[in-house]
């Protein structure tokens, strides 16, 4: 029997309904930022360790307000761990003249989890940062960064990131996938429904989700390197939005650039949604189970 002969067969539709989403999941529209987000009460675990804190040259304190209140530190790597307080760390910001040398690389952090992300149904971990919701969804002041995760602590995996997004014409007409430059280049609003899989793009208090199942054709996930069933490590690297820099299809990225003083991505935490138990925790389980259930014998005698 061929199925091409049969339009109406189940098979056929739902192989139909397979390509148009894979098709869809990968040229967009996305999710804008309101309707795609993790909650800090959906977490289970948080990283509570930084592994390796290399920000760009140049992250300095912004000024506290009103004037004579205390500076706000931005270079404390400690700043990004724990649950999402709207405390961050700046990864800084690349200029043109060190874009163009090619001799400094871009902000990142690596944080560590004690209890180890497992790959399971849905988002497995978020990433939450301070956009700025200035311009009405879709459009969010946006500092973006791609996301790596390792189970050994070298080997790690970057996440297929996809941005649609082009640089503002000067003009005074905002164009589809145009960044919203009314306010200037340094403070520009990217279309979230053009990103995905990348980091930055929600305002504080909501994380942007991250599942693992994105992972599974990575070489590295299929040479053994990265367990996705034990990610111990998630790194963020900031990505520096003048279009130097280039997701997974080949497209240049833009997003608000050149920023200053606490520019480039700004960690606020790392929380997972699903974590593996600690030993003690999984013994203090299978105690209570045994202690249940000896109950219930006692109670059936």
């Amino acid at each position: 029997m061929h199925l091409l002969n049969y339009p109406d067969h189940p098979i056929l539709k739902s192989l139909l309904c397979v390509a148009v989403w894979t098709s869809l999941s990968q040229a967009g529209p996305f999710p804008g930022f309101q309707d795609h987000h993790a909650t800090i009460d959906s977490m289970t675990a948080w990283a509570n360790e930084v592994i390796r804190y290399a920000p760009a040259p140049g992250v300095t304190d912004t000024p506290g307000y009103p004037a004579g209140s205390p500076a706000i530190p931005n270079n404390i790597a400690s700043r990004g761990l724990g649950p999402a307080d709207g405390q961050t760390v700046s990864l800084g910001e690349l200029t043109s003249s060190q874009l163009a040398a090619q001799t400094v690389p871009p902000g990142e952090i690596t944080v560590g989890f004690s209890q180890p992300i497992y790959n399971g149904p849905g988002a497995d971990f978020a990433i939450f940062e301070n956009a700025g919701d200035y311009y009405g969804s879709p459009y969010i002041f946006a500092e973006l960064a791609f996301v790596e995760v390792s189970s050994n602590g070298y080997d790690f995996a970057r996440f297929p990131a996809i941005s649609h997004n082009i640089q503002d014409n000067g003009d005074s007409v905002l164009d589809p996938h145009e960044l919203n430059a009314i306010y200037g280049a340094s403070f520009a609003g990217a279309d979230t429904t053009n990103i995905h899989n990348l980091a930055g793009v929600h305002p504080t208090g909501s994380g942007t989700p991250m599942d693992l199942d994105d992972l599974v054709e990575n070489s590295l996930v299929t040479a053994g390197l990265v367990n996705l069933h034990r990610i111990k490590y998630v790194r963020v690297v900031d990505i520096p939005g003048n279009g130097s820099f280039f997701d997974s299809q080949n497209n240049p990225i833009f997003d608000a650039w050149e920023t200053s003083t606490s520019g480039g991505f700004d960690l606020d935490a790392v929380g997972a949604t699903h974590t593996i138990p600690e030993p003690a925790t999984c013994w203090l389980i299978w105690l209570v189970l045994i202690a249940f259930a000896s109950r219930w014998r006692f109670s059936k005698n």
